[in-house]
């Protein structure tokens, strides 16, 4: 799926639709049902660097958000137009069984549009989660993922980023594709630019990610994409994820911008300056089957390099039998389809596994509410330093998780203390810093031995 080719679009006229029965995926079942808006949002300081011209090309959004309306209706997973783009797109290559009509079958159960977002739980109002897509993917493919994480009290805000996704269709039906740009800096073998491709493009998924941020902390705005929003929203502690390239450009993001409490990584390389600088608050990183911090990969994505600068609580998941596209709906809605590939050369084209489907999507979105709801709800973190009986699938390779033990301290960036929702503001003198606290600690453990050795005489 990281192929991207612009010369699919031609032939979307040609491939004629043929749609079977519909497959609805099954609903979320957290504590709310899921309202969905989707709009497109124009970001008046970004400048695309792969379009064609100098242009400002609109993102388009996915927002999903927790309502008490528990009535659902079908709707579709994907547009028309992306539908067949994808089914096209797989065929050709990956050599998919995806013949015309088969992602137009599907359907999600959401509220009805127009649906009133919940009162949030709290007073701070309701968490905010931006998610990136990998490289090349749309955000369409992970919209039973983040419906499931919004149904657990979270808005989700899912973002495309035009001339780097394979296509992104707009509501007045225009598209745009990828750019060949971007195809002929991945087709390349040159190791320097590739990498300085990588950077360009997490650059600008990060600024667009903090513009998101900053739109929606105008409460006009978010009352005009979330109904019923009357200042609904906490857009001070933020949390970030994203897939692949998705997942990359949450570390940056982290890095630049105080408002992210955290980031997820879902098994994307990480790079730019902030590998070297490292971070101060919690970063998880979910990687797949053989993929470790130091494995046979780890000069590609820095993981290693990135691991020895963090500062804060930091967690690393390993998902055996795990692939890059498990971290996507790609899994579940071909189970659902009936489309059960077995050929190694497919799946390792599709960079899938044969992991269950619902399972792979049970254990992905139990993990990101899980490091969520312990960042921005005081939840426990017991599931993230422990392996648990229910995910034997999961391994756990930790980090400094003790390093913010009194547990209200989530990190410092430029001198900034930045704490949990509910813990004090962010600039309290009276937090303890991640020095102070790892400083008194080392103490702790210097009074314990000399206190034994002098018992010992």
């Amino acid at each position: 799926m990281v192929s991207i080719t612009c010369r699919l679009v031609v032939a979307i006229s040609l491939w004629s639709p043929f749609i079977g029965a519909q497959v609805v995926i099954p609903a979320p079942n957290g504590t709310y049902t899921v309202a969905l808006s989707i709009l497109e949002l124009k970001n008046p300081d970004s400048i695309q660097p792969y379009a064609p011209e100098v242009e400002v090309p609109a993102l388009m959004l996915s927002v999903f958000y927790p309502t008490h309306d528990e009535e659902t209706v079908k709707r579709p997973y994907m547009d028309t137009d992306t539908a067949i783009f994808e089914d096209l797109s797989q065929a050709q290559q990956s050599g998919l069984d995806s013949k015309p009509g088969t992602f137009q079958k599907l359907s999600m159960q959401l509220a009805a549009n127009g649906s009133k977002v919940a009162q949030p739980e709290g007073d701070g109002g309701w968490p905010i989660l931006v998610f990136g897509c990998a490289l090349g993917t749309s955000r369409l493919f992970y919209s039973a993922l983040l419906s499931q994480v919004a149904s657990t009290g979270y808005v989700v805000v899912a973002y495309d980023t035009p001339y780097d996704t394979d296509i992104v269709v707009y509501p007045n039906g225009e598209n745009i594709t990828a750019s060949e740009t971007v195809t002929a800096a991945l087709d390349t073998t040159n190791a320097t630019a590739v990498e300085h491709f990588l950077i360009a493009d997490v650059n600008v998924r990060a600024q667009d990610a903090s513009f998101i941020v900053t739109s929606f902390n105008n409460n006009s705005f978010a009352a005009s994409v979330i109904p019923g929003c009357s200042s609904c929203l906490n857009t001070t502690h933020v949390g970030y994820f994203g897939h692949s390239i998705g997942g990359s450009a949450g570390a940056t993001l982290l890095l630049n911008d105080t408002r992210i409490a955290g980031a997820v990584n879902m098994d994307g390389a990480v790079t730019g300056h902030v590998v070297s600088q490292g971070l101060d608050r919690p970063f998880m990183l979910m990687a797949v089957s053989g993929q470790t911090r130091d494995g046979k990969l780890a000069n590609v994505t820095n993981w290693a390099a990135f691991w020895s600068n963090l500062r804060g609580p930091s967690f690393d998941l390993i998902v055996n039998d795990a692939a890059h596209y498990t971290y996507s709906d790609l899994p579940l809605v071909l189970d659902l389809l009936g489309i059960f590939p077995t050929n190694e050369t497919v799946l390792d084209s599709l960079e899938l596994t044969s992991m269950n489907g619902t399972r792979a999507h049970h254990i992905v979105t139990t993990y990101i509410v899980t490091f969520f709801d312990w960042l921005l709800k005081n939840g426990s973190d017991y599931m993230l330093k422990n392996t648990n009986l229910d995910f034997p699938e999961v391994s756990l390779d930790l980090g400094d998780t003790e390093a913010f033990s009194n547990g209200t301290v989530i990190g410092v960036v430029n001198g900034t203390v930045i704490s949990k929702p509910g813990s004090g503001s962010s600039g309290d003198e009276n937090a303890a810093t991640p020095t102070s606290t790892r400083s008194q600690s080392a103490w702790v453990v210097v009074f314990l031995i000399v206190l034994s050795l002098i018992i010992s005489e």
